[in-house]
């Protein structure tokens, strides 16, 4: 059974015994007409009961692997887990913050050897020579002349060819060149392609691989948060531990963490207040349920010797009856009770006042009191608890009535 089951057990067998006193109380001064189900007998039973019931819940909450002590060591377990989780959470978002990309312009600050390729453009000498010799009229660079001057010399013209085969020889080498350059580049282009797609990805992963351990954290912690009863159950998404893309869930988190420190503390405070109060408790309850039982034996006893001599004797000697009570009522008043909860007092001393009743009875001028008359007071009266099951030394619901009792108690 857990702390909040036992607790609440305790709660309801506290008030449930409130209302057996009271019935109690109703039972040995009141007009007991119209009511049933419940003797006097059973009644002061049910009251054993519960004591009873109550000295067993105690001892289950403050056993060493039980109660309250197992919620302390849960609470423990939870903070150190808690601990670890954001010791975790902490490295996983210092390495994520380190796969995050530089800005490309440091990477220009960096002394870098530059590759220079060696050119040689020969064909511009010849073009240059052919022009000069020419002239620029004479050649396609004037538009408004198409054909060569037929007036230049034989030899002229030759050396010219010359010079064009050797600037067309000069190009083509040079093309040729450029083309093969352009091939590396190109080659390099395709090369700097597969690799960027392949580091990229390998980044992409990395983050991946983050903001999902993240997450499984983030939930390990929420979850952790919802034991210890620090969260409750939200609508999905609601919660900061799930909105990862959420620019201040960060921010959240750690106000959290301080935020839970001081829960988690207080917890525990109270829950060795509540340990400390319950070991306390545990040697007046069982005292009082001795008591209790004490008290019942002892008016059951004189209820049965009286009914003895009622049965056996014509007429009964008050003054034996009265010493009788008198020395039940002296052994009743020898229990220490003051310490007792006060339901437990009320029991005993209406217990005490109803013999004290039966004796100032007794002590009247009209003392010859016929067994009819005398025998309700210790007789089993009838009385109502509504929806009382029948007792159970356990701790059950069945023992407590599923309806409540209403009633005005009347002073003595």
């Amino acid at each position: 059974m857990d702390l909040d089951s036992l607790l609440e057990n305790w709660e309801a067998i506290i008030q449930y015994r409130h209302r057996l006193v009271e019935s109690h109380h109703r039972a040995l001064f009141e007009d007991n007409e119209g009511l049933e189900n419940v003797s006097l007998h059973q009644l002061r039973k049910n009251i054993q009961i519960c004591l009873n019931d109550l000295c067993k819940l105690n001892a289950w909450l403050i056993e060493h692997d039980g109660g309250i002590r197992k919620v302390l060591h849960q609470l423990d377990k939870y903070e150190n887990r808690l601990l670890n989780l954001h010791l975790k959470k902490d490295v996983l978002l210092r390495e994520k913050q380190l796969w995050k990309r530089r800005d490309p312009s440091d990477l220009h600050q960096e002394e870098t050897p530059v590759d220079t390729f060696g050119l040689t453009a020969s064909h511009q000498r010849y073009l240059s020579r052919y022009i000069e010799d020419m002239g620029v009229n004479n050649t396609s660079l004037n538009d408004t002349n198409d054909t060569i001057a037929t007036q230049l010399p034989r030899t002229k013209i030759l050396d010219n060819l010359n010079i064009l085969e050797e600037a067309q020889k000069s190009v083509a080498h040079e093309i040729k060149q450029l083309e093969v350059l352009l091939q590396s580049f190109k080659k390099d282009q395709a090369f700097v392609q597969i690799e960027l797609s392949k580091l990229e990805s390998l980044v992409k992963g990395e983050e991946h691989s983050i903001d999902s351990e993240l997450n499984s954290v983030y939930k390990s912690i929420e979850s952790l948060l919802k034991k210890i009863g620090f969260l409750k159950v939200a609508e999905p998404n609601s919660s900061v531990f799930s909105r990862l893309k959420n620019s201040t869930a960060t921010y959240e988190l750690e106000n959290s963490e301080l935020k839970v420190k001081e829960f988690i503390s207080a917890q525990r405070e109270s829950l060795k207040d509540l340990l400390i109060k319950h070991k306390q408790e545990t040697h007046i309850l069982k005292q009082q349920m001795e008591s209790w039982r004490d008290v019942v034996n002892l008016v059951e006893t004189l209820e049965e010797n009286i009914r003895k001599r009622f049965s056996t004797v014509s007429k009964v000697d008050p003054v034996e009856l009265e010493g009788l009570i008198r020395e039940t009522i002296k052994e009743i008043e020898g229990l220490r009770c003051d310490n007792y909860h006060p339901d437990v007092i009320s029991c005993i001393k209406d217990e005490i006042f109803a013999l004290g009743t039966a004796n100032e009875q007794l002590t009247s001028p009209n003392n010859n009191i016929p067994p009819s008359s005398f025998g309700p007071i210790y007789d089993n009266p009838t009385f109502l608890i509504t929806g009382t099951s029948p007792p159970k030394v356990s701790i059950t619901k069945n023992i407590l009535p599923s309806s409540p009792i209403v009633d005005t108690k009347k002073s003595v």
